[in-house]
Order: structure tokens, then C-alpha cells, then sequence
């Protein structure tokens, strides 16, 4: 009973955590943490109930301090596990009159007050004691709103994560790795591109024309280079740089340096020009 009293008393202080007060590192486990303790709490003397989604809860921990509030689960699953176990128990045979004699004789002589406590422990035991299991269906979400009911392998079921869920986070995750990326590609390019382009822009102002489309690969490259460029158009624009000119051989579109020849997409070197701002394709870009 002692140990029951400090499990519900950490139960109830891991349910009460506020997530403000505690450090982002440690928020996965604190929130896991919050939110087995309050379904353990919830279904206290529901075997099946935890037992659902007993495995379920293993699979999602996220940090091995979250063992702690496990092990609380597994042990109150395994004492009702026991207990329905031991009312489940069949009765004894009926016993012989030789060898009833002397037990009624014995509980003659006993107080009625065990027998009334045995009675009683008995029925708290039956009020204990689960009921039915609830029907559930593939498909059903659970009261925590991540959770499926599915049939993870044939005749067998169990809460699996929403996979809508999975792919939303995985699409986040994916979008704040691809912006972070960009901006600090971004970032390490425009230092270097503002040096050159104050260089260039001395020598060019006087014969720059006025219209886009009458400039040449040459004075195009001598521009500082757009911001936020694929990395395929990084390579297109490296290897402009290197001397390489754009040819097609039957249906195929090469950039092309003496002998070497590299294969290229042409939308992105029609991308590359827009982002240079120019109304038609530069001068020179083709070998004649």
C-alpha cells in the first residue's frame, strides 16, 4: 500500500508539470511523461485499457528518462494482471466428510470477524476486476488525437501514430532544413558577390546597355550572382564561369569546354537568366 501511495503521489506531480517551466531539451520527455502518467492515473483499474496501449507507449519514448514512468505502467499492469489472474482461479473439488469435519470444526472455533473481512476483501477484489473490453474498429482514433487503431500485421491490432501526422512532421522538418540551408548558402555568397560586383561596376557603366537583351554571357557573368540559387543553377553558373557553352546534340542540351561536356536541364538555365533579370538569353551562350 506504501509503495502504491508514492507511485500515485509521482503520478500525480509528472501530471501536474508545467511545460513553460521547463527547459526545450527536455519538453519531448516532460510532455510524454505528463501524458502517461494522466492515462495511467485515468485508468487506474482498467487492465485492458492500459494493456492497449501498453506496447504503443514503449515504441514512442522519447528519451531513455522516460523509463521511470514505463516501469510504473508495466508494474500496475502487472498487478492487476495478478490479481484478475487469482479471481480467475477454479474452485477446489468438494472435499470429503472425513476432511470436513475437522475444517468446520476449526472455523467453529475462529471468530466470525476474519471470515466477514475475507468477504469483504472479496467483493473489493469483483468491484476491482475489469470489464468487458470496448469494441474497437481500424480506424478509430484514440481520446489523445495521435493514435490509430490498426492492423499492423494480419489478425493483429494495436495504436499506431496517425501516418497524416508522421507526414506533417516530416514535411515540417524537411521545409525548416531546406530554408536553413538556403539562408546560410545565401549568406556565404553575398560578401564575396558584393566585392566583385563593386569591381565590376566602375569599368561597366559607361558601355552597359540600357536594355537587358543586348548584353553578353560575358557581361552577364560579371554580375553579382542572385541570391537563393538551386544548386543546380550553381552548377550551371560555375561552369559558365569555367569557359563551358551551351550546345544540343539530337534532343539533349550539353554545356560544353573543348572536349568535356557536361549533360544539363535547359528550364534551368531559362530559371538562371530570370533570376539574373534579363529580358532574352544573353549573347554567346550557344556555340555556333
Amino acid at each position: 500500500m506504501e509503495v502504491m501511495n508514492q507511485t500515485i503521489v509521482k503520478l500525480n506531480e509528472l501530471k501536474s508539470v508545467k511545460m513553460a517551466s521547463i527547459s526545450k531539451s527536455k519538453r519531448p520527455a516532460a510532455k510524454f511523461n505528463k501524458e502517461v502518467a494522466t492515462y495511467l492515473l485515468d485508468n487506474w483499474d482498467n487492465l485492458e485499457q492500459l494493456k492497449t496501449c501498453q506496447s504503443q507507449m514503449r515504441k514512442d519514448m522519447p528519451h531513455t528518462t522516460c523509463t521511470e514512468i514505463m516501469d510504473m505502467y508495466d508494474a500496475r499492469v502487472a498487478e492487476l494482471q495478478a490479481e484478475l489472474d487469482k479471481a480467475n482461479e477454479p474452485e477446489k473439488p468438494a472435499e470429503t466428510e472425513a476432511e470436513d469435519k475437522p475444517k468446520a470444526e476449526t472455523k467453529t472455533a475462529k471468530s466470525d470477524k476474519p471470515a466477514k473481512k475475507q468477504a469483504q476483501e472479496k467483493s473489493d477484489k469483483t468491484k476491482k476486476r475489469p470489464g468487458a473490453p470496448k469494441t474497437l474498429k481500424v480506424g478509430d482514433r484514440h481520446k489523445n488525437g495521435k493514435w490509430i487503431w490498426t492492423e499492423y500485421e494480419p489478425g493483429k491490432f494495436d495504436w499506431r501514430t496517425d501516418p497524416a501526422i508522421k507526414a506533417k512532421n516530416a514535411a515540417e522538418r524537411a521545409a525548416k532544413s531546406s530554408a536553413s540551408k538556403s539562408t546560410t548558402d545565401a549568406g556565404k555568397a553575398k560578401p564575396k558577390a558584393q566585392k566583385k560586383a563593386k569591381a565590376a561596376s566602375k569599368t561597366k557603366k559607361a558601355v552597359e546597355p540600357k536594355k537587358a537583351h543586348a548584353i553578353t554571357i560575358e557581361e552577364m557573368l560579371t554580375r553579382q550572382a542572385p541570391s537563393g540559387l538551386s544548386k543546380a543553377q550553381k552548377n550551371v553558373l560555375g561552369l559558365l564561369k569555367k569557359g563551358y557553352r551551351m550546345t544540343m546534340i539530337g534532343t539533349g542540351v550539353f554545356l560544353q569546354k573543348d572536349d568535356d561536356r557536361k549533360s544539363i536541364e535547359l528550364t534551368t538555365v531559362k530559371a538562371l537568366i530570370e533570376r539574373y533579370k534579363l529580358d532574352a538569353e544573353p549573347t554567346g551562350l550557344w556555340i555556333k
